[in-house]
């Protein structure tokens, strides 16, 4: 949780000083060291969530934690929802795949009918070439 925590950071950061990136979106990063990511990192609630923003309408209370929050109540309609996996290596800058939640969930059908359970980053290039606008790659 602390590397994701950590990677969080750097990708608002990231979002924040690139002007193409959308003004409004909802994303779910998941991050390993390793060469492969578990499709089951994201869960099925969070494919929900990202289901909502993207075609109904996704409404979520912050909750009162005792730090001061920027407000009360975020609602997210039609708007662009996105998986963000992340492979980091030591003292490198993490390769980053921004995936549409359709594409990921495409990825996720393709590799589990043959079988497999996780995705790398040579399955997930072909699909930055298929599909540059709703599958990128970025090292952040």
């Amino acid at each position: 949780m602390k590397r994701e925590a950590q990677y969080t950071t750097k990708f608002k950061k990231w979002l924040n000083v690139h002007s193409d990136t959308p003004t409004v979106g909802a994303y779910e990063i998941k991050v390993t060291p390793n060469k492969r990511i578990p499709f089951n990192a994201v869960k099925e609630h969070q494919i929900e969530a990202l289901l909502a923003v993207r075609y109904g309408k996704f409404i979520y209370k912050i909750p009162d934690a005792g730090w001061q929050n920027p407000f009360d109540l975020l609602i997210m309609s039609q708007q662009p929802a996105y998986v963000v996996l992340a492979f980091m290596e030591p003292r490198k800058k993490a390769i980053t795949y921004i995936i549409d939640i359709e594409v990921f969930l495409a990825i996720k059908q393709e590799m589990l009918e043959m079988g497999i359970k996780s995705v790398n980053q040579d399955h997930l290039n072909k699909y930055v070439e298929k599909h540059p606008f709703l599958c990128q790659c970025h090292s952040i």
